[in-house]
């Protein structure tokens, strides 16, 4: 068995992971909005529109669950 963390701890990490996450893919849009860097919205790359706006809406998402008690 592995070490036994408290569920704060694991509940804190994942909170930090979807602040991250909602920083990267929400400071990507905003960049490409300033043409500062590419974003088109067609095609399947990193600098479609849709994939650095789904990775801040997943880190929302896993922020919000991660908070939930408390």
């Amino acid at each position: 068995m592995g070490p036994d963390y408290s569920p704060e701890m694991k509940s804190a990490s994942f909170e930090m992971l979807g602040v991250v996450l909602i920083v990267f893919g929400s400071g990507y849009v905003g960049l490409g909005l300033f043409d500062v860097v590419p974003l088109e919205l067609t095609g399947v790359s990193i600098s479609n529109i849709r994939i650095p706006a789904g990775i801040a809406v997943v880190g929302c998402l896993i922020a919000a669950f991660s908070t939930k008690s408390r």
